[in-house]
């Protein structure tokens, strides 16, 4: 039974992975988010956009779907990437306070400091008052 857990949790890892290529550090454009939206959607079960609006994301992350601290690492570079891949300003702010809040939560919880963490929460310091 551990091993297909440990398979499972990996999955995510691929996933995530997969996704951030796809997206290619915020030049993916539009297209790019709709088919990482729908790839979450269809292999995870994860419907972003609704997941985001709750207020307790992370632990249903977490809980529900099996994430731990390195695809949250993860998830943090996705939802920055959506950010940048975005031009509605609002689904801009709210991804921007959804990748913020995974920042925060990853180094409350006392992960392992991320270069890649810091300089996402810095360029959303310039561009969005945290």
């Amino acid at each position: 039974m551990e091993d297909y857990i440990v398979r499972e949790i990996d999955k995510i890892g691929v996933l995530l992975r997969g996704l951030l290529a796809r997206l290619g550090a915020g030049s993916g454009g539009r297209q790019a988010a709709e088919v990482c939206r729908a790839e979450l959607r269809e292999r995870l079960g994860l419907e972003l956009d609704s997941l985001l609006r709750r207020e307790e994301f992370i632990g249903e992350l977490c809980g529900r779907y099996g994430f731990g601290q390195e695809h949250l690492e993860q998830f943090a570079e996705l939802l920055f990437g959506l950010l940048r891949a975005s031009s509605d300003a609002a689904e801009r702010r709210r991804l921007a306070a959804c990748t913020v809040a995974v920042c925060r939560r990853l180094d409350a919880a006392g992960a392992p400091p991320s270069l890649g963490r810091y300089l996402i929460l810095q360029q959303l310091e310039e561009s969005f008052p945290i």
